[in-house]
């Protein structure tokens, strides 16, 4: 938090205000992720100050947005944000971060098709050589893990599997 601190503060001097508001995104996003109740006080001031230019720019806050709620328990807000980062496009990273983000969602909110969409999002990230893809896998694993059922321990041990970098089959 320090270091976006410093950087909000030389950003502030230079007055780029996209920077500002993406600085507050990031911050928020530490924020609720600490569980500090000041995460949706800087989401706000993102979301004021952002002038996206073009779908996949709103798709990228949208995403920031939904990872803010999802990380401070508003599962409900957060799978709202996660459904419109659609218009930004699935092909682009985004999009398949947005679609772990959804299936994590479902997974921890217990519904029925949580399973299906936690395959579907992992399916989407084995053929990628992202590091960061793989690392959003984390979360979804800590919710499949949580659900008593097989089939979600299952999705776990694959997924945690194609997180460290080994390729395989998703078949349950």
């Amino acid at each position: 938090m320090k270091q976006f601190d410093m950087a909000q503060l030389i950003v502030d001097l230079k007055g780029d205000p996209e920077l500002i508001s993406w600085l507050h995104a990031v911050s928020a996003n530490t924020l609720a992720l600490m569980g500090h109740a000041n995460a949706l006080e800087a989401l706000a001031r993102a979301q004021g100050g952002w002038r996206p230019s073009n779908d996949l720019e709103r798709a990228d806050m949208a995403y920031q947005t939904a990872l803010v709620h999802m990380d401070l328990g508003n599962l409900e807000a957060a799978e709202q944000f996660a459904f419109t980062v659609n218009g930004g496009g699935w092909h682009r990273p985004v999009g398949v971060f947005a679609s772990i983000l959804r299936a994590t969602i479902y997974v921890q909110a217990g519904e029925p098709r949580g399973a299906l969409m936690a395959k579907s999002a992992i399916d989407a990230v084995a053929p990628l050589h992202s590091v960061r893809a793989r690392e959003r896998l984390q979360p979804l694993i800590t919710a499949l893990e949580a659900r008593p059922r097989s089939d979600h321990r299952d999705l776990a041990r694959i997924a945690r599997r194609i997180a460290a970098g080994r390729s395989g089959s998703t078949e349950v």
